[in-house]
């Protein structure tokens, strides 16, 4: 019990505290890069272009099947290997990144097969544009005017 108490002395929680910030750091790129990507890439997955969708829902699949381990390991270690060099931190972001994009994609794409046919039908026979249609039927009703 006497050595953690040490353990917590001023340095060690200094440090603790910068891992800490970097923490923070990472997460905040990655979940504001992924929802980027990831919202592109699953509304890219629904609208059903032939082979466009078919390639982009299998870099999905791919992806969401591998460890985030094995894609952190390949962007730090493995990247130099073909001649990219990447940082500690910028290789965290980059790794959350492709693989909470993919985890993001299907969750999006699922989200938007969600919405009953019957629903867009009526908004479209409203008048509503397809884009209209969409943020009108997607969006809860508080976020609508």
């Amino acid at each position: 019990m006497d050595t953690f108490v040490k353990a917590l002395s001023w340095v060690n929680l200094r440090y603790l505290l910068e891992g800490f910030g970097i923490t923070i750091e990472v997460s905040i790129w990655a979940i504001i890069i992924s929802f980027l990507a990831g919202s592109l890439l699953g509304v890219a997955r629904y609208i059903n272009v032939k082979y466009f969708s078919a390639i982009v829902g299998f870099v999905i699949d791919i992806i969401r099947n591998l460890p985030l381990l094995l894609i952190l390991f390949f962007v730090y270690f493995g990247l130099p290997g073909i001649g990219i060099r990447v940082a500690v931190v910028p290789a965290a972001i980059i790794a959350l990144s492709i693989f909470e994009s993919a985890m993001l994609a299907e969750i999006i794409r699922s989200g938007i097969s969600a919405v009953p046919k019957g629903q867009m039908e009526a908004a479209r026979s409203n008048g509503l544009t397809y884009v209209q249609a969409w943020c009108k039927s997607l969006c809860p009703k508080r976020f609508v005017r």
